[in-house]
């Protein structure tokens, strides 16, 4: 099994968008991963490359809004 690694967040704040580019966790394959606009908390999206779990963490505070991958266990 593969050592569980958290990706760098990113950032939506750029112009307000909903989508975000991320490395895959597991294929490191660029992937567009949308963000709800009203949607925080963790949840767990499928890689649409290699079908393998991610585990989204979705945080606001200050009208902002940070986005951080991890596989999934």
């Amino acid at each position: 099994m593969l050592p569980r690694r958290a990706l760098p967040a990113g950032r939506l704040d750029r112009a307000h968008r909903s989508t975000c580019p991320f490395p895959a966790p597991y294929c490191r394959e660029w992937v567009e991963l949308y963000v709800d606009p009203d949607s925080t908390g963790v949840m767990v999206e499928d890689c649409a490359v290699c079908c393998r779990p991610w585990t989204v963490a979705v945080e606001r505070a200050g009208g902002r809004t940070k986005v951080r991958i991890e596989r999934a266990q």
